[in-house]
């Protein structure tokens, strides 16, 4: 199988792999069905940093480029990955929004460090206290 066909079966292995738990096997199947967008989901749950940083650059990579990126990373940051979501947005090159998600994903340091490159130095300062 090759072209549509092939991504249409991916992308319902990837369906049937989400509902059986099995997070990184839906991630690889959604790569495959060049479904970044769902791959990167599913490898947040998944807890696998490796299959995320494919789907980091499957995402900057493709057609929509950053638009994808804060599309995902919005979509993570609603389900409380805060800290993917900052990766994401970071990636995009929204300093601010990265920075924002990473305060609330706990890791004070990479928000300070966003923070500061958006021009938002007293917030960087805020989010260390």
């Amino acid at each position: 199988m090759s072209g549509a066909p092939a991504r249409e079966a991916a992308r319902a292995r990837a369906v049937e792999l989400e509902q059986a738990c099995d997070f990184a096997g839906a991630a690889r199947a959604a790569l495959e069905a060049n479904d970044a967008a769902m791959a990167a989901r599913m490898a947040v749950l998944a807890k696998r940093d490796d299959l995320f940083d494919e789907c980091e650059r499957a995402l900057i990579e493709g057609a929509d480029g950053v638009a994808a990126c804060k599309r995902v990373a919005s979509d993570l940051l609603a389900r409380g990955f805060g800290n993917h979501a900052g990766r994401m947005f970071s990636l995009a090159g929204d300093a601010a929004s990265a920075g924002e998600a990473f305060a609330r994903g706990g890791d004070a340091a990479r928000a300070a460090m966003e923070l500061e490159r958006a021009g938002r130095p007293a917030d960087g300062a805020k989010a260390l206290e």
